[in-house]
């Protein structure tokens, strides 16, 4: 991911484009100041969540929505995750940079309804489970970031963890699949676990304590048909690459 972000600020130092960057990053920051300087055409913009006044932010209620706190006051939001600050602040960052004023900036953030297997959240009356959607993409810094968000949520008596293959990772896929499952079995019985896919299939060759693995979400899907997975009454966080196509599991939850 960090030589695709490279290859991208390259282009822009080289062709006269703005690279708009989170200052809170380190990685960005640093790529930033190589790339960037007296002898490029391009130019940066680097930028903080306080900067646009955001001092802090919580999940909270019965859908555990982003609720952001401003110098403005609280900005409630539809979508899921504390991670989602990083998110919001770089729109908010494109928005200054194109001249449209803060105030309807973090209206359109409020009124924004995430779609598309990004952090939305879902509530199933037959099942009695809460669904944290955010199976659009994954990789190893936002896996990260979800399940931070998702272990430390409040009030859910069970959690179930849904993960799907992080694709594209080349040379270093079995080893980040490797470090999520011992990331894992730290957090057996906070959390039980259901993993997704080849690569995962690789990093965890058998069950382990509190972790089962499919080879595709036909396979986990099938077993919650068969009730070999039983997953009712609880808060579940799916996470994966689109390639996955972990969402044909939502009907069976």
């Amino acid at each position: 991911m960090r030589k695709g972000k490279g290859l991208l600020y390259d282009y822009l130092a080289a062709h006269g484009g703005t690279a708009i960057y989170s200052l809170e990053d380190p990685v960005l920051a640093e790529m930033a100041t190589e790339r960037f300087g007296r002898d490029t055409a391009g130019s940066t913009v680097g930028y903080t969540a306080a900067d646009f006044g955001i001092s802090a932010a919580v999940s909270a209620g019965g859908s555990d929505k982003l609720i952001l706190s401003t110098d403005r006051g609280a900005v409630q939001t539809r979508m899921a995750g504390a991670y989602n600050v990083a998110n919001v602040a770089a729109a908010l960052a494109v928005g200054d940079y194109f001249g449209i004023a803060l105030p309807q900036a973090l209206e359109a953030v409020a009124a924004y309804e995430p779609d598309n297997n990004r952090s939305q959240v879902a509530v199933s009356a037959d099942t009695g489970n809460t669904l944290y959607m955010d199976a659009y993409n994954a990789n190893p810094s936002s896996m990260a970031a979800a399940l931070d968000n998702f272990l430390g949520l409040p009030g859910a008596e069970r959690k179930v963890l849904i993960l799907g293959d992080m694709r594209e990772l080349g040379d270093f896929s079995t080893e980040e699949h490797r470090a999520i499952v011992e990331r894992l079995a730290a957090v057996i019985p906070q959390a039980e676990c259901y993993l997704v896919g080849p690569e995962f299939m690789k990093a965890l060759p058998e069950p382990g304590d509190g972790m089962r693995v499919f080879p595709s979400a036909d396979a986990l899907a099938e077993a919650i048909k068969r009730g070999d997975a039983v997953i009712r009454n609880s808060h579940i966080l799916v996470k994966g690459s689109r390639g996955m196509a972990l969402e044909q599991l939502y009907p069976l939850l």
